[in-house]
């Protein structure tokens, strides 16, 4: 059978946003009308499938349909030089998060339980709550929507600002349960910051074709906003616009990298 992009698209979205929503406004309603707390198990079980929605919605819509065989080519693909792409980007991630924040904050008090809380935390993030959508958003999405955007300037970059605007559009539940911590945060900060990493991340998945890359730069993303809390003042967005729009200039040295025998 003939591949539909646009059809596995609007399927795509349609079962993202369904599992999300349902299972977070779920989440939002059981917290706030009975005794539980977003931390209780009930509540948190829900919470946690609903982040599940781009990664189940991508089996849903894997090239070729879903079978064993095509999901471990579809997570274990890469192009040549891969770590490169990685390692260029994962630099300008760190110094963008640690220069928008006011400084290390540790997640315990001695070097050694600080560690083993990092790493802890970053193989959850990246493995459960974050990483895993970015079998969706980058996975699928963003291949679908580039291919559509073949004539623009960049259409990697072009595709990337549409899956980020999406993607920041998807949280918004988050806002609704008491007790998240997205509540007492801004949401036009949290998009500016959805953009600038969807712009990167679309860069990572354009050039390296790799989903795990990815799933390890959003899990960094969400690490390293733990240990450098993010400054809520003029000099946070400022970083994170700069980091954004440097996205622009190394789309092209990415190119010609990509183009160097």
């Amino acid at each position: 059978m003939r591949d539909n992009p646009w059809r596995r698209l609007v399927t795509y979205l349609l079962t993202t946003f369904a599992i999300t929503w349902i299972c977070w406004g779920a989440t939002a309603l059981l917290v706030h009308f009975t005794s539980l707390r977003a931390t209780d198990i009930p509540a948190m079980a829900l919470f946690v499938l609903g982040g599940f929605g781009p990664t189940i919605a991508a089996c849903v819509c894997l090239p070729g349909g879903f079978s064993w065989k095509n999901l471990a080519h579809f997570l274990t693909r890469r192009a040549p030089h891969a770590a490169l792409y990685f390692l260029l980007c994962a630099l300008l991630e760190v110094a963008a998060f640690w220069l928008s924040s006011h400084g290390w904050s540790a997640p315990a008090d001695s070097a050694g339980t600080s560690l083993i809380a990092i790493v802890s935390i970053f193989l959850v993030v990246t493995l459960v709550a974050g990483g895993n959508e970015e079998w969706g958003w980058r996975g699928i999405m963003q291949p679908l929507l580039a291919r559509r955007f073949h004539n623009f300037i960049a259409p990697d970059l072009v595709a990337a600002l549409v899956v980020g605007a999406v993607w920041a559009c998807w949280h918004i539940p988050l806002w609704w349960i008491d007790g998240n911590p997205h509540q007492g945060s801004s949401f036009a900060a949290f998009a500016l910051t959805s953009f600038a990493l969807s712009a990167w991340l679309g860069l990572l998945v354009a050039f390296t074709r790799s989903v795990l890359w990815c799933m390890v730069f959003h899990g960094m993303a969400n690490t390293l906003m733990t240990v450098f809390p993010p400054a809520d003042d003029m000099r946070h967005h400022l970083v994170i616009a700069v980091w954004f729009l440097l996205a622009i200039p190394a789309y092209y040295v990415f190119q010609r990298v990509a183009r160097t025998p």
